[in-house]
């Protein structure tokens, strides 16, 4: 596979990491941080969409968690 099309320096990048041992190949980094990426993203959609149900009233407080919480797992005590 070639990388003519990557910049330099994520180039340099990908070849550090693989010089270090941490990866077997320039691949294993390519694939390593697109999931990593894709995590983000689905990670910044659940806040997203977390924020827009507390904006739309669709949340819970935090003292009616608590409240559920002990009921549901008998701690919390003298809090």
């Amino acid at each position: 596979m070639t990388y003519e099309t990557i910049p330099i320096d994520v180039t340099n990048q990908i070849e550090s990491f693989v010089a270090s041992g941490a990866y077997q190949s320039r691949d294993a980094v390519l694939r390593d941080a697109l999931a990593a990426l894709t995590a983000r993203r689905r990670l910044a959609a659940e806040l997203q969409e977390a924020y827009d149900d507390i904006e739309a009233g669709r949340g819970t407080s935090i003292e009616a968690m608590e409240e559920e919480l002990k009921n549901e797992f008998d701690f919390l005590r003298g809090s």
